[in-house]
This record gives C-alpha cells, structure tokens and sequence, in this order.
C-alpha cells in the first residue's frame, strides 16, 4: 500500500498494523486520501 501523502496518522496507521488492526486501515484510508492530509 503506498502513501500519497506522509502525514502522521497515516504512517501510524501503515506501521502498527497487523492482521486486527487491517480492516480498520483499509475502512479509514480511503477517507485519508480523500481528505488530503
């Protein structure tokens, strides 16, 4: 999954993920990308 932008709370998202915390990201990240942090 690549990042567009670096923002912080997408990085947390990306890095302390584990096989719980994925489907959690994968809800919330297209909202981050929408919102352009």
């Amino acid at each position: 999954m690549l990042l567009s932008g670096s923002s912080i709370l997408e990085n947390d998202l990306i890095l302390s993920h584990n096989d719980k915390d994925f489907e959690n990201i994968a809800a919330v990240y297209p909202f981050l990308k929408e919102q352009k942090i």
